[in-house]
């Protein structure tokens, strides 16, 4: 798949920044599709900051698609990709500050789980901006970091062997993914309150900024 995107992206001559952030958009809007291919790939391409502010565009313009899609096809969409338990106990139990920074924590350690967390924060009551910005706060750092350690290691090994380091240890990393998943989970578990029915926590009608 990363042969796919490299020529997909080298044969669009000028056209090939937008096309690089349509693939990362793409990346997050079909879940499927692993992120990381994509970025490794911006390394071998673009230099590294280029490489950052393009996948940065597409990392967010993905999740709000995403976070669109579900505000308009609602649970029969959403409960594929997300668990409505989380949904729910999240809308009723956090107020629209606090799911700022929860979506800011859930970016900074779980950037691999960003599509996903997109679409179920669509289906709240969630605010477009608050979702927008805590998602443009939370990815930055981690991106970056990838990017500029991912600039040096190309300019010392090459842009095919730091592709394959980058390979191996994103493999490393998602092997711990549910363990941090469950510490995140701790971090931001909502306390017990009133029972209300899941029915009556998510959002049906349309929010508004």
């Amino acid at each position: 798949m990363e042969f796919f995107v490299n020529e997909w992206v080298l044969g669009s001559g000028a056209w090939a920044p937008i096309f690089f952030v349509i693939a990362r958009a793409f990346a997050i809007i079909i879940p499927p599709i692993p992120g990381f291919i994509v970025d490794t790939a911006g390394l071998a391409l673009f230099p590294w900051w280029m490489g950052f502010l393009l996948a940065e565009t597409g990392i967010v313009l993905g999740g709000c698609v995403a976070f669109f899609l579900a505000r308009t096809l609602r649970e029969p969409l959403v409960k594929r990709v997300a668990p409505m338990k989380m949904v729910a106990e999240w809308e009723s139990q956090y107020s629209e500050k606090q799911k700022f920074w929860t979506l800011v924590v859930l970016r900074l350690v779980s950037n691999a789980a960003f599509d996903y967390i997109s679409y179920a924060a669509g289906l709240t009551k969630l605010r477009f901006s608050t979702f927008f910005f805590s998602s443009l706060l939370g990815t930055i750092p981690s991106m970056l970091l990838f990017y500029v350690m991912g600039g040096a290691l190309v300019s010392f090994f090459g842009p095919w062997v730091t592709v394959g380091i980058g390979l191996l240890a994103t493999v490393i990393i998602l092997t711990q993914f549910g363990k941090i998943g469950e510490a995140v989970g701790q971090f931001t578990a909502p306390k017990q309150s009133a029972n209300t029915p899941a029915e009556n926590l998510i959002d049906t009608t349309e929010s508004k900024d």
